[in-house]
């Protein structure tokens, strides 16, 4: 009579192959994700959002001083656009970081939240009030007539 089945050897290396490919699954399926998507995971999670100040909505960026709020690719909340001078933008929440109020545009270097009186610079710095941080920042370059602003 023939002998089947495997040997305890066999059984015991068998289930631990088996295990270590389950416990590697999520992060090989993660890193095929990032090759199907044609990036890597340092570049995948860039996104931009270019602003035209031709469009009658971002004139106001034209001139130094000038700032809007918009909406940014890869961010929930608004931002606002500012312009700081001819070759430099801010863009930053409008999101206090006391208690998520709405801050004001800037105006004569500064933009205050209404709520609770909390101070920013016109780059999003906090300079008084009950916030204790700065408002998130992004990037932001100046394009001819475009405003180009990064999420990473």
């Amino acid at each position: 009579m023939k002998k089947s089945g495997i040997t305890r050897r066999e059984f015991i290396v068998r289930a631990a192959a088996s295990s270590a490919a389950f416990m590697l699954a999520p992060f090989l399926l993660a890193g095929s994700d990032s090759k199907k998507s044609g990036g890597s995971k340092n570049n995948d999670a860039l996104k931009t959002t270019t602003f035209d100040l031709n469009d009658p909505a971002y004139a106001p960026l034209k001139n130094e001083g000038g700032a809007v709020y918009a909406k940014i690719d890869g961010y929930r909340d608004q931002v606002i656009i500012h312009r700081v001078s001819d070759s430099e933008a801010a863009v930053f929440s409008s999101r206090c970081t006391h208690a998520g109020c709405k801050v004001e545009l800037p105006n004569n270097g500064k933009a205050v939240c209404k709520c609770h009186n909390s101070v920013f610079d016109d780059v999003g710095k906090r300079l008084s009030g009950p916030a204790s941080k700065d408002l998130k920042r992004f990037d932001a370059r100046i394009s001819g007539d475009s405003i180009v602003v990064s999420v990473s």
